[in-house]
């Protein structure tokens, strides 16, 4: 088509332009990638390049520089989520699952600077965790907690196993003492709301409120 031709010629210099400005900024990300620590301001730093990665693809996909750099930047990636991953599963063989969970949610995070896509083995341990700390809390009669772990687990991978776990816990509410469980229904209630979803907090709330006969604890 002519007139693509003719506007390709036309926008070559501004589009060049475009793209030096865009990977001059990558450079510096890349100086500050290399030389930072800490983890949260390292992701921030992924999230920003891969934006400008995005962008520079959008207007030259072939462009060498964007290429090699998206190469450097998804390979940072695998290895943060290697190491994670590795901390992760040690965590969770030493029942640790409150450490567990918050290396895999730091990988989960990771994962998202760079792609919207699941990460498969990061699934698979996060479904992993879950299913076994809520076993863990079923086993310590903290069935609160323990139902909100299995919903995790669930909604990772709805499995039959966890259904199971899931059909256990629900069996107890009809024989369960809720005012004696309050602290365990209290920790589910935060551990919602630290997760951000004050949905489910509330509807936790609404479920057990009937159930408490103690004033105070009402």
């Amino acid at each position: 088509d002519k007139d693509v031709a003719k506007l390709k010629i036309g926008t070559k210099d501004v589009r060049t332009v475009v793209i030096q400005a865009r990977v001059a900024q990558l450079k510096d990300l890349q100086q500050k990638t290399k030389a930072e620590t800490d983890q949260q301001k390292l992701v921030k730093y992924i999230r920003s390049a891969d934006s400008l990665l995005d962008e520079i693809g959008a207007v030259d996909p072939e462009n060498g520089d964007m290429k090699s750099m998206r190469k450097e930047t998804d390979e940072r990636v695998k290895g943060l989520v290697a190491k994670d991953l590795k901390i992760a599963k040690e965590k969770l063989e030493g029942k640790k699952f409150a450490e567990a969970e918050t290396a895999m949610l730091r990988a989960e995070k990771s994962v998202t600077a760079i792609t919207d896509a699941k990460d498969s083995d990061i699934q698979a341990i996060k479904y992993q965790i879950y299913y076994a700390w809520g076993e863990s809390l079923y086993n310590a009669k903290k069935f609160q907690s323990a139902g909100e772990k299995v919903n995790l687990a669930l909604k990772t991978n709805e499995t039959k196993e966890a259904s199971a776990l899931k059909a256990k816990i629900n069996k107890m509410a009809a024989t369960r003492d809720y005012d004696a469980d309050i602290e365990d229904i209290l920790a589910s209630v935060d551990s919602l709301l630290s997760k951000g979803d004050p949905v489910g907090a509330l509807a936790a709330i609404k479920t057990n409120l009937p159930n408490l006969k103690v004033q105070a604890n009402r």
